[in-house]
């Protein structure tokens, strides 16, 4: 029977089907393009970042890092859910080997901003983040976990592939110019690790108190995390609040504009305005790497017509082609994708009902993956003063506080606020005390605060008691709790309990604080 003429050839019909198909799944997955350009700015910003946190905590490796300090490995390994929660710390619990990992922590991160074997020293710097952030996981922020997973990300990407050591060593290798858009698995990957960020912590602001407009005022108060600036912006409620109401919708439509639309003028305008926004958050808030971490992640994303404005393009005319990927490298890219699953499963769980467990097997790879998806940064800011004091009573009779530095001890809310605290990992630490995961580690923190005083000052003014006391204010409602005392309750049932029995109840506020 002869064929209809308005009917196409079978043979033809499926070839052209597969092209539209594969047409269609490359106009979507267009998020998926960066720049190999924009991927070395992002390796060269991360590396600094390594290397900064590497020195700053230097200031903390005897009291955070040792054996006898606040955070005892035993507790603190239990806390953080057995041995899966693996660290290079748990290897040898002593100050020398803390220095050790510190130092491997520089000169990884050094070895990732120059470019030098730098997907080793991207591994190695994952490697070592993450086993410094579990050995000091009660004094952690968000920016340390995401800094971890931008690392691991990092990993499977191209980041030496321009303005690099391992550039110069390839130059005159390859004998055409390369290009400089890149597309693969990991770039993918990514990009949706940005979008899960800003997207889970959008969701988690949409309450009452950010949409009132209240929320940002009360989170730059010194008693939530604003720093001494943040504090002088959070009356202005004509800025606070038009920001809170920008910042949820920003949030909110950073995961469609950079998944669904994303077109130069569109990247570009996110890039410049997150940008923005993280710089208006390192000056605002104390809140740690989040900042400067959320800057390089969005380093990443410049669309590369942008360098070719400033002439990179030619300049890269010179530059060398990385060399081919090999097997183990189509096996890396392979292995993004389980990775990318356990990632948005452990954003999807962050949301899950109160009380809802995590199963065995997600929680079992997201403590091996290290790739921990709680993004609900800000999420609850309630209206209330919280603080912490570490109120000690030394020989020759004066209260002091011993967080800061030996300054009088006020009723209520100390002056200052969380501003007064040494730098912003206590801050995060004391913030979180009253928890009871937290609250584990109050004892050593008491021990330690009172032992590192005594071996720094005479015995006239040797620390006798310290009680470590976190509390709250909303409205005219004050209270302050005893979480910790030293020294330790003796045998014969003096310590702790006596001074907790004897305790005062909280002074309500006069009107004046």
């Amino acid at each position: 029977m002869p064929r209809p003429r308005h009917a196409p050839p079978a043979a033809a019909s499926a070839p052209h089907s597969g092209r539209r198909a594969v047409a269609a799944c490359g106009q979507w997955c267009r998020f998926a393009l960066l720049d190999a350009r924009s991927l070395a700015a992002f390796r060269i910003a991360l590396g600094c970042i390594v290397v900064a946190d590497a020195g700053a905590r230097t200031r903390d490796v005897a009291t955070m890092f040792a054996p006898d300090g606040v955070f005892p490995v035993d507790v603190l390994r239990d806390a953080l859910g057995g041995p899966t929660a693996w660290s290079l710390a748990w290897l040898d619990d002593s100050l020398p080997w803390a220095r050790v990992l510190l130092a491997l922590q520089a000169g990884a991160g050094a070895a990732v901003a120059l470019g030098w074997q730098t997907r080793w020293a991207t591994a190695l710097a994952w490697i070592v983040i993450v086993s410094v952030v579990r050995r000091t996981a009660p004094a952690t922020n968000a920016g340390d976990l995401w800094l971890g997973c931008l690392l691991l990300w990092g990993i499977f990407l191209p980041l030496g592939a321009r303005w690099s050591i391992d550039a110069l060593a390839r130059r005159g290798v390859a004998t055409a110019a390369p290009s400089n858009a890149v597309t693969l698995p990991a770039t993918g990957a990514l990009v949706i690790q940005i979008a899960v960020v800003y997207l889970s912590a959008g969701i988690s602001k949409c309450n009452a108190i950010w949409l009132a407009g209240d929320a940002v005022g009360l989170a730059l108060s010194i008693h939530d995390h604003g720093t001494r600036f943040g504090n002088w912006l959070a009356p202005c409620h004509w800025v606070t609040a038009p920001a809170g109401w920008a910042i949820v919708a920003l949030e909110l439509a950073c995961a469609p504009l950079l998944l669904l639309t994303p077109t130069v003028a569109v990247r570009t305008c996110l890039v410049v305005v997150f940008v923005l926004l993280h710089a208006a958050v390192w000056v605002t808030m104390s809140v740690g790497l989040f900042a400067p971490v959320g800057i390089a992640a969005w380093l990443a994303l410049i669309p590369g017509p942008v360098w070719d404005r400033f002439g990179e393009g030619v300049a890269d005319a010179t530059a060398s082609r990385p060399p081919p990927a090999g097997p183990l490298a189509v096996a890396g890219q392979a292995g993004v994708i389980p990775l990318m699953a356990v990632a948005l499963a452990s954003a999807v769980f962050a949301h899950r009902p109160e009380g809802t467990p995590i199963p065995d097997g997600l929680r079992l790879a997201i403590r091996l993956s290290a790739l921990e998806q709680d993004w609900r940064m800000f999420g609850d800011v309630r209206p209330q003063q919280q603080w912490t004091k570490a109120e000690a009573r030394l020989a020759d009779g004066r209260i002091v506080d011993l967080l800061r530095n030996g300054e009088p001890v006020v009723p209520g809310p100390p002056p200052g606020g969380y501003c007064s605290l040494p730098h912003h990992r206590w801050h995060k630490l004391c913030w979180d005390l009253h928890r009871p995961v937290q609250r584990r580690f109050a004892a050593s923190l008491a021990a330690t605060l009172a032992s590192r005083w005594n071996l720094t000052h005479p015995d006239g003014v040797r620390v006798e008691e310290v009680e470590i006391r976190t509390g709250r204010r909303r409205g005219e409602e004050q209270q302050e709790f005893l979480v910790a005392a030293w020294p330790a309750r003796s045998p014969a049932g003096r310590g702790n309990l006596d001074r907790f029995l004897s305790s005062p109840p909280a002074a309500v506020p006069d009107a004046g604080q």
